[in-house]
């Protein structure tokens, strides 16, 4: 049972990666030059948002599709426990806080997982086109990094909505925030007097490291991109998204002790 268990949670990682192979191939066929550092940027780095012509709009659909169907693929992960044991669950698991505290535990994992997954993916793509590893490991850490927690912060509260709302309308309702969230970093990026408080806000955002001024990108790969935006650190995305799943999970944890369940839970229709 247990391999079993094991063996689904990996299949839901390896399509979670899937969506992102077309891009990896994509941009490992239109290279900005031939290096691994370009190649790494111009799949995770984040779109263009020094510009808000008609194309840049375009290229934001197109470019975020990969994001949208990996958190297509674990939203479901919580409220099929309710489908066939209902309230049950929280019995059989022992108790609401230990049910919450090892979901968020196994969506974690397998976002952690899939990530690592997609990097090793994306090294062996860009191998295979021949292009040379360059720029430091932090590049690569901080990639990884904001990737990891600005899906996770996402999929984590997509997740407990569909607890209360089903699986579709909460993916449609998280899905609407992360379209409203990007459109508002692009048409913000160059205002100087907002970049470095409400960018941080913003898991979407988050996730886009040359959005962040303090990208550990080499100057002269920095120079076939972007400026990133004033005043939007690193740090600052990561710390958000920190405090943003603390919030979640314990504003959930109280929930779920308070709630009277027969009217929490909605089962998907």
């Amino acid at each position: 049972m247990k391999r079993k268990k094991l063996l689904s949670r990996l299949l839901y990682c390896i399509l979670a990666i899937l969506a992102f192979f077309l891009l990896l191939h994509q941009q490992g066929s239109m290279p900005l030059d031939k290096h691994m550092d370009t190649y790494f940027l111009q799949v995770f780095g984040g779109v263009r948002a020094d510009t808000t012509d008609t194309s840049v709009i375009l290229s934001i659909f197109f470019y975020n599709i990969p994001w949208i169907l990996f958190l297509y693929v674990f939203a479901p992960l919580f409220q099929k426990d309710f489908e066939v044991q209902y309230v049950y669950v929280f019995t059989r698991i022992g108790s609401k806080q230990k049910w919450l505290l090892q979901k968020t535990t196994q969506l974690f994992l397998q976002i952690f997982v899939s990530w690592g997954l997609l990097f090793a993916a994306a090294f062996a793509f860009g191998a295979g086109f021949g292009f040379a590893l360059r720029g430091p490991a932090l590049l690569y850490i901080q990639l990884f990094a904001l990737q990891v927690l600005g899906i996770f912060t996402l999929s984590f509260a997509q997740n407990l909505l569909s607890i209360k709302m089903g699986i579709t309308q909460s993916y449609i309702v998280t899905l609407c925030c992360y379209a409203l969230a990007i459109m508002v970093g692009v048409l913000l990026y160059q205002n100087a007097n907002v970049t470095g408080w409400l960018f941080p806000l913003l898991p979407t955002a988050g996730q886009m490291l040359l959005w962040h001024a303090d990208a550990a990108v080499l100057p002269e790969t920095l120079a076939v991109f972007f400026a990133g935006a004033a005043g939007f650190q690193v740090w600052k995305s990561i710390a958000v998204d920190l405090i943003y799943i603390v919030v979640l999970y314990v504003g959930t944890a109280f929930y779920l002790q308070k709630a009277d369940l027969i009217d929490f839970i909605k089962e998907e229709n």
